[in-house]
């Protein structure tokens, strides 16, 4: 029974803690001064030991809480992908053909694709990437690769 007693006065005096901290973080957050009350409150436990190692433990109770919520919160939320531009795209398609290029440069219509490879060039960076990736795709497909997607 007297275990019981124990524990119900530590359980009260955590909540009183957190109701403090509750009280302070909307103080800080309106930007005003805690009134007496509170003020007095927090010198008084930082005076005695025990009010002391309760901060400490209500404190790091609430980080490791917290923690664990913003984790659990994470892995529930569906991983988006992340909006591909033309400009990637181009940029995507540049590197592939420039990686495909090497590996079949004797291919009998390598000429022609590096032809539409500069014009690809040119319409990306001429603010034309629709034209720029199509012109890409063509150049890849003439050396028998297959264009990425995004």
């Amino acid at each position: 029974m007297r275990s019981n007693q124990g524990f119900d006065q530590k359980t009260r005096e955590l909540e009183r803690l957190r109701r403090q901290l509750q009280s302070r973080n909307k103080t800080l957050q309106t930007g005003k001064k805690p009134d007496k009350s509170v003020r007095d409150n927090n010198r008084a436990a930082s005076t005695t030991g025990a009010g002391t190692d309760m901060r400490k433990l209500v404190t790091s109770s609430m980080i490791v809480l917290l923690a664990a919520l913003s984790i659990g919160a994470a892995s529930t939320q569906p991983q988006a992908k992340g909006t591909v531009t033309r400009t990637d795209r181009c940029n995507r398609l540049q590197q592939q053909f420039t990686d495909e290029i090497a590996e079949h440069a004797e291919a009998k219509r390598a000429a022609e694709a590096k032809a539409f490879q500069k014009k690809a060039m040119k319409f990306c960076a001429g603010n034309q990437q629709a034209q720029g990736i199509r012109a890409y795709a063509t150049a890849l497909k003439m050396l028998g690769a297959q264009p990425i997607e995004p």
